[in-house]
């Protein structure tokens, strides 16, 4: 069963412009680890320096190794030094789904 981690953080002011070019470095790099299915991220809609990223994989095993790996990522760390706060993270697995008919 798929699962999926969330993670909605804030962005340094003065790094805006170089975390829109690392964050998609950092996509190249999680299309290669192994269960991964799909990245989207979302900026508030309230305050342009909080994004929420969802990160869909095969599986919670996927999931975890990805999670745990990712600093390893030699996107990684420019990533980071954009980062001024995490203020969730956490994987979910799938409840109920249900789409407008």
């Amino acid at each position: 069963m798929s699962c999926v981690e969330l993670v909605i953080y804030e962005v340094k002011a003065e790094a805006v412009g170089q975390f829109i070019h690392s964050q998609a470095a950092v996509v190249e790099d999680l299309k290669k680890q192994a269960g991964f299915i799909e990245y989207c991220s979302y900026r508030s809609s309230n305050n342009p320096l909080c994004f929420s990223d969802k990160v869909t994989w095969a599986d919670k095993e996927s999931a975890i190794k990805a999670f745990e790996h990712f600093k390893t990522l030699p996107s990684a760390p420019r990533f980071m030094q954009c980062i001024d706060k995490v203020l969730f993270s956490e994987h979910f697995e799938l409840t109920v789904s249900t789409k407008a008919s």
